[in-house]
């Protein structure tokens, strides 16, 4: 008898700890924010291959990011409230598109900053951050 009530209690625990969960991920879980609709910001572009030879001019930084990554979105949001330096040019390369970019440069995972030269050679990589604490880097 002890041991069908501690299996039933196993079971509800198990439910319970999964409508949780389900209810969790439903209502809660960050949803990808509307690209689009976000203001231009001058010193943060949308990647085209061109752009790489700006860097004879000025820092040009690769950020690898996906409409669906939270701490992405974190960035993208941000942008707004951050004046980026006019020596320093962001483009936004989409993650889950530049699969060969992503190749050459060793990108694993999305929120990953490349620094290039114009060549398109790789000066520092890191992964994670602010957008605040990636111009404060490349000062």
């Amino acid at each position: 008898m002890v041991k069908k009530k501690q299996k039933i209690l196993a079971l509800v625990i198990i439910l319970l700890a999964l409508g949780v969960s389900f209810v969790y991920a439903f209502f809660f879980q960050e949803k990808p924010i509307a690209r689009e609709s976000l203001p231009e910001v001058k010193g943060f572009e949308k990647f085209a291959p061109s752009k790489i030879t700006f860097a004879d001019q000025k820092k040009v930084v690769l950020f690898f990011n996906a409409t669906w990554c939270v701490t992405c979105n974190e960035v993208m949001l941000e942008l707004p409230t951050i004046e980026i330096p006019e020596n320093i040019l962001f483009l936004s390369v989409d993650f889950d598109t530049e699969a060969e970019l992503r190749k050459k440069y060793g990108v694993a995972l999305q929120h990953t900053f490349v620094e290039v030269n114009s060549r398109g050679e790789m000066i520092q990589k890191w992964a994670g951050g602010s957008l605040k604490e990636a111009v404060e880097k490349l000062k």
